[in-house]
């Protein structure tokens, strides 16, 4: 399973996680990366996807984890037309995190 994550740092850069869960649970960062000077549209953030899905190879992966950002959400949907058997997941916690970030 591929994790991805974006964040902005407190100098306002763009840093974007890449993390692969194994179906040990083990966690390996395979990526981190600063995407500040790129625009964060669904097809260079699918670009980002595909490169590591494909450095790994595509049958060992059968998700990818991530927000739900309106560029992620599509970028996910393009990965998942090209390789069918990767599941697209949003992440209930980033979701939970944003509704209680709200409420208080």
């Amino acid at each position: 399973m591929l994790v991805l994550d974006g964040w902005s740092s407190p100098n306002h850069r763009s840093i974007w996680n890449f993390t692969i869960l194994t179906p040990t649970r083990k966690e390996y960062i395979i990526q981190l990366s600063d995407l500040s000077a790129d625009s964060h549209t669904s097809d260079f953030i699918a670009e980002k996807i595909e490169a590591i899905i494909n450095r790994i190879g595509p049958s060992k992966f059968t998700a990818v984890v991530s927000d739900n950002g309106a560029n992620v959400r599509k970028a996910c949907e393009i990965i998942q037309t090209k390789y069918p058997c990767i599941k697209n997941i949003r992440c209930i916690l980033h979701c939970i995190n944003l509704i209680l970030y709200n409420i208080i």
